[in-house]
Formats: structure tokens, sequence, C-alpha cells
């Protein structure tokens, strides 16, 4: 069976001027050939956009291979860096952003799948009336799961919105009149000046447009909310391995309004570990939507399950906490809590203060101490229109705690998915030859 086999029959994707329905998608599928010897295997596919990704998947599982979608190749081949692995019991295989350090490969059975595409659809009220504009890459969970087979599982109509510009893109979707788009903040960003360029008529189609793999600024929302008056926000919490949404929040909702990320998708168990006084640690999940292993490390798969009074959990490495509403409030990494001169201090909290002041966006990362220093400094990295002064800190943050440095960019480093880099972030304040903008003695 093939994730073909368990989509709504009415499910179509156009892509250009043309338009597949499944039966065609399954005819064109037969025509790939998979490598030889790749049963029971893990194969990376080619998905650089839908048609190409839905064509392989199914291709792969007739061959009964397991599908690796991916934009590095060309045409299907085993996977080398997962070579000698067998992973029959299992129907799809992704790799992570990586963004925090070496990616891993999640996989997963065909009932979670099934049942994500599903419950993330119910969750967005998704139908088969709607259009839906498909801007992420097919390679990863947000995309792939909970897009293109979110809307496949309703027998919506899909339209493959990637475009090289984002003028291109923003004026693919009003041109398609399609009612429903998501995208990453950052990638929300670049299309909100085309669509002010556009007519309001041309804007009235769109009854919903999505936000998830990051935080969604006031600024963007209400813009994004001015130019679409019809449409709701949702705002969405997850990870690749939770298959991948755990939580949602809907704009008019007191969640929504107060910065929450919402409450959990049905299916899902929301864990704080270690909380704080506050109720603040790190978040966990359970969820029968969740990957099976981290594929050829179980390593890897023992260090971030841990036993919960609702069952295995899956830590997230993010920290948060979670109100008597049930509505989660994401306030950081685990890894990104630092001391410095005796204050424990969150580096997303940092950023935060600085895109407050005005950074379009912001990262700060702690830099180790210079020879006969004690502590280490915060250095924070940022894009934006007008250069920061320290003092936009003070009164904010801790006296002691406060940035050594400000380093302004062009572009911060990021993923494919539009993700900050948080490696190559951390990499260029560590040993920036950008211009120091002020310091603190």
């Amino acid at each position: 069976m093939s994730l073909l086999d368990v989509v709504d029959p009415r499910f179509r994707l156009r892509v250009g001027d043309r338009t597949f329905d499944r039966e065609t998608l399954a005819m064109h599928a037969r025509g790939i050939t998979i490598p030889s010897g790749a049963k029971g295997r893990i194969v990376e596919i080619p998905a650089r956009d839908p048609l190409e990704a839905l064509l392989h998947l199914d291709a792969a599982a007739r061959a009964h291979a397991v599908p690796l979608p991916s934009t590095r190749v060309a045409e299907p081949r085993l996977a080398a860096d997962l070579s000698g692995v067998v992973a029959s019991d299992l129907a799809l295989v992704l790799r992570t952003s990586g963004s925090t350090g070496t990616p891993r490969h999640p996989g997963f059975c065909l009932e979670s799948i099934a049942r994500s595409a599903r419950r993330i659809a119910a969750n967005l009220a998704l139908h088969g009336g709607d259009r839906i504009g498909l801007l992420q890459p097919t390679d990863h969970g947000f995309g792939l799961i909970g897009q293109l087979l979110a809307g496949a599982a309703v027998g919506a109509e899909v339209v493959a919105a990637s475009r090289t510009f984002p003028n291109e893109r923003a004026q693919l979707l009003l041109d398609s009149e399609v009612s429903v788009f998501a995208g990453v903040p950052y990638g929300l960003q670049q299309l909100v000046s085309a669509f002010e360029r556009a007519s309001r008529e041309s804007r009235r189609h769109v009854r919903q447009i999505g936000a998830a793999g990051g935080a969604l600024s006031p600024t963007l929302a209400t813009r994004l909310r001015t130019l679409f008056p019809r449409a709701s926000l949702v705002h969405q919490y997850g990870c690749t391995e939770a298959g991948p949404r755990l939580t949602s929040a809907v704009s008019g909702s007191r969640a929504f309004d107060f910065g929450s990320v919402g409450s959990a998708l049905e299916g899902v168990a929301l864990v704080v570990l270690d909380a704080d006084a506050t109720g603040r640690g790190e978040i966990a999940f359970v969820s029968d939507m969740a990957m099976a292993r981290y594929v050829g490390d179980d390593a890897a798969t023992d260090r971030v399950r841990v036993a919960t009074k609702h069952g295995p959990a899956i830590r997230t490495g993010d920290l948060g906490r979670i109100a008597h509403s049930g509505s989660l409030f994401v306030e950081g990494r685990l890894d990104d809590v630092i001391k410095v001169r005796g204050e424990k201090v969150a580096l997303d909290a940092v950023a935060k203060v600085a895109e407050a002041a005005g950074a379009n966006v912001a990262f700060a990362t702690a830099v180790p101490p210079r020879p006969h220093a004690i502590d280490a400094s915060i250095v924070v990295i940022y894009e934006g229109p007008v250069e920061l002064a320290l003092g936009s800190f003070v009164g904010k943050l801790p006296p002691g705690v406060l940035p050594k440095r400000l380093v302004r960019v062009p572009k911060l480093p990021r993923l494919a998915g539009g993700k900050v880099d948080r490696v190559a972030a951390r990499a260029l304040a560590v040993g920036s030859a950008a211009p120091r903008l002020g310091a603190l003695s």
C-alpha cells in the first residue's frame, strides 16, 4: 500500500496549467524505476516539488522500498548515509532540518502518517472545496504531511506555488484563487510586500493563512490581518518527529492574542519536564502520530524518549509552559539557557528584546570567555532596517546579562525551509569579522 491509496479520490494537484488526479499520478508513478535491491531499504527520492514527491513516493512503495524525500537528488538512489539499513516496517523517512546540529532521520509507519494528515486537516477545518497553495518544500514534514497530504486527505485541490522569487509566489497564489496557504514566518514576511501591491479583490478568496516553524510576530500578524480581513490566521507548533504538528491557535482566540501556540491536536498529550517554580521546563509529547524511531541511530532514539504518566514521550528540546487553559507557550531552547554572572539567561528572550527594538529577525548566542575572563558574553546577530543600540536592552534584562556585542548582517544564515541556521549563526558570532556596533565595559 502507498500513500496514494489512502488519500481522498477527489484530490487534485495543480502544477502550472496541468492538473493531476489520483489515478493519473498512480499511472505516471508506474513508469518510474527504483534501484534494484531496494526492497526493505531506504531510497532517497527526488522531492523538489509536490508532483515529483508524490510520484516517487508511490513508485518506492510499489517497489517495497522506504522513501526518503530529498532535494539533493535528481533520480532515486539508495541512501548513502543510511546504507545497509533495512526498515521494512516503515513507510516514510524524513530528514530533520539540522538547525541545532546534525540532521537525523525520523521514520514513520503508514498508519501514523495517515492519522497525521487527517487530524491536521480536521484541526484546520480543510475540506474538498479548498484550493491550497503549497509554498513549503516537500522534503520536510511541514510541506509534505502538514500541507500536501493534509489537503489530499480531504480531497482538496493543492496548487504547487513554489517559485524562485517572492513576487512570483504571491502572484501565483492570488491568480490561482487559493483559499488556504501556509509558510514559515520568514517566508510569509517575504510575500507581504507583493500582497500589498495587489488589489483587495484579488485577495478576497483567502480564508486561512497558517504559520509554523517560528514565532509569528505581532507586526507580521497585523499586516496579514489587514491584507486579508476575511482570513483567519493559524499559528502552529511542532517538530519533524511529531509528524509534524502538535498544537495550533487561531486568531481571535485568547491563546493566539496572548502569544501562545495553542492547545494540543487530537491524539497529542503535552508534558513539561523538570518544570521550575514558574512551570517552565522542557516540552515533550505523547502522540500516536509520532515517529517510530530515528533510523540508524538507536542511541539518539533512546535519548529523546522519556517515561511520563501519559506514556512514553518524546523530548523536543524546546522550553515552555502550559497554562491552566491548556495553551502552550514556547519560550526558547533547552540548549540556549546559559548562566552568566550567576543569572540564568534564555537566549531566545534576548533575541526577542532585539526584535521588539526593531530587528526583523534576531539570534542571540553565548561566546566563550576571553582569556582571564570568567563568564561567556552574549552576542546578538540580527537583520533589520535600523542599527540597534545596546541601550535598547537596558531595563529589559538583568544588568549582568546584557549583550556585549550587536552585529547587524544583511541576512542571517538560513536552512532550505526558512529557519535560522543556528549552527552557522553561532559560528558567525564566535568568529565574527562583522563590525562591532557597541560594547559595555
